[in-house]
């Protein structure tokens, strides 16, 4: 059966820093299965470093950080954890690295205005 996704965020600009804040919402359905829903917020610092958390109705949440190496390369890392007794007693949790490659970024832009 086919999963519908909405996604909605907005980036917030500190004035008198480098700072910039971007608040998210991801919901999941699939008639199947129980909607799933993602809160996050995530910091960047000087389009060049970022943090954040993310918080899962499945009772897990993750933490996240990450820099933009120049403008071709990202690497991150992230940490999901559950917080019920269920996921717990399976695992300690999860990690994932991830190295983002931007292919034919001719303008050399480290973190595109558009997207969050």
């Amino acid at each position: 059966s086919p999963t519908y996704y909405f996604i909605s965020g907005i980036r917030f600009r500190h004035r008198l820093t480098k700072l910039q804040y971007i608040p998210s919402v991801l919901v999941r359905y699939n008639r199947d299965a129980p909607t799933a829903v993602e809160l996050s917020i995530k910091t960047i610092y000087n389009q060049r470093l970022w943090a954040g958390a993310v918080f899962k109705s499945n009772e897990t949440m993750a933490v996240f950080l990450g820099m933009a190496i120049n403008s071709n390369i990202d690497f991150s890392y992230s940490f999901d954890y559950g917080l019920d007794n269920t996921v717990d007693n399976l695992s300690f949790g999860t990690h994932e690295l991830v190295l983002g490659i931007r292919l034919n970024n001719k303008l050399k832009i480290l973190c595109p205005e558009n997207l969050w």
